[in-house]
């Protein structure tokens, strides 16, 4: 949803930017990507719901920025 909501601003708002690829039927194809992954999200079944549905990535994410931030290094990765 907001990739394509995304594509309509930039669109509609700074017309003069070089577009290495342009995307077909605008405004068509934004609009109706919004519309079925809002349909998509509306239409899960309710067990699949709640606070932290979806958010697992971006926990991981915030962590190593965190990281980065706090001790200015990448944390060491160790594979067995």
């Amino acid at each position: 949803m907001i990739v394509c909501g995304g594509v309509l601003m930039l669109r509609y708002t700074d017309l003069n930017i070089p577009r290495p690829f342009k995307t077909p039927l605008v405004p068509w194809v934004p609009v109706l990507g919004i519309l079925f992954c809002g349909y998509l999200m509306i239409s899960l079944p309710r067990r699949h719901a709640g606070p932290a549905r979806g958010l697992d990535g971006h926990r991981v994410v915030d962590l190593f920025h965190l990281w980065t931030q706090a001790f200015g290094t990448e944390p060491e990765v160790k594979c067995r």
